[in-house]
């Protein structure tokens, strides 16, 4: 789940260059709606119940503002950092919901290899590195609604179902902020090509295997496992973009 989630998020930073990262969010959520909702078609026979739908619509909500406030991020910082700070969120939600000593410990080990990525990787001084960080800080709240939200959604039953309407609902949701750059995603196959990409690769993907995992597990659970994601970020940054990490970041990876 890691490792193709941010291999898509690699190829995502090339598209930075042609389009804003709210259109690249817009064109990973629409291509996985569309895909997810011809696969699934809940609708007539297969509708979900009212009250299906709005947890659905609320765990789309959360799912869009987590890949916008992830994607201004990573346009400002390095993949591996962006990815360590987010998961402070998960950490401390992880924290509150875990229980026992080994349990508590886990968690102490997480956050000491965040901190070591995310607080000592930055330089405070340069600007677009400090205002990449206040998004991927609002990034990891929205990680918490999302991990709470998709298990909400995953024990009501129809997990897959529930996801292809989330998808649907927030791309809806992004669309006016995508709407000046969308034109490009089409101006030629290779660029759209890459945009389908990113989009099977960070949530087509993902989000199915999360959505299985999210029906076995607890949330708290789900996000102390999620904290091992920084490491798998930091290598695919230095594979794919040769964003090279330091020492802070090793010790912490």
């Amino acid at each position: 789940d890691g490792f193709i989630q941010y291999v898509g998020a690699g190829f995502a930073v090339t598209l930075f260059a042609l389009m804003e990262p709210l259109t690249v969010a817009w064109l990973r959520t629409v291509f996985a709606a569309v895909l997810m909702l011809a696969w699934r078609r809940p609708w007539g026979a297969r509708a979900l119940t009212p009250r299906g739908y709005l947890w659905s619509c609320l765990f789309g909500t959360a799912l869009v503002c987590m890949n916008m406030t992830f994607y201004e991020a990573v346009s400002r910082l390095p993949l591996g950092t962006t990815v360590s700070v987010e998961f402070l969120g998960p950490v401390i939600f992880a924290a509150i919901g875990i229980s026992g000593w080994m349990g508590k410990l886990s968690v102490l080990l997480a956050f000491s290899g965040v901190i070591m990525i995310s607080g000592l990787g930055l330089d405070m001084s340069n600007p677009t590195e400090r205002v990449g960080l206040i998004w991927a800080l609002v990034n990891g709240g929205m990680w918490v609604s999302y991990m709470a939200l998709g298990r909400k959604v995953a024990v009501l039953g129809r997990g897959i179902d529930s996801l292809s309407v989330a998808l649907a609902f927030g791309s809806c949701l992004q669309l006016p902020l995508a709407w000046p750059d969308i034109h490009i995603a089409f101006s030629s196959w290779s660029v759209f090509g890459l945009a389908l990409l990113v989009s099977l690769c960070s949530s087509l993907v993902p989000y199915f295997l999360e959505m299985v995992v999210l029906c076995d597990v607890s949330a708290a659970i789900f996000a102390l496992l999620s904290a091992l994601q920084p490491v798998t970020s930091l290598l695919v940054g230095l594979i794919m973009l040769r964003q090279v990490p330091s020492w802070p970041e090793v010790v912490g990876l």
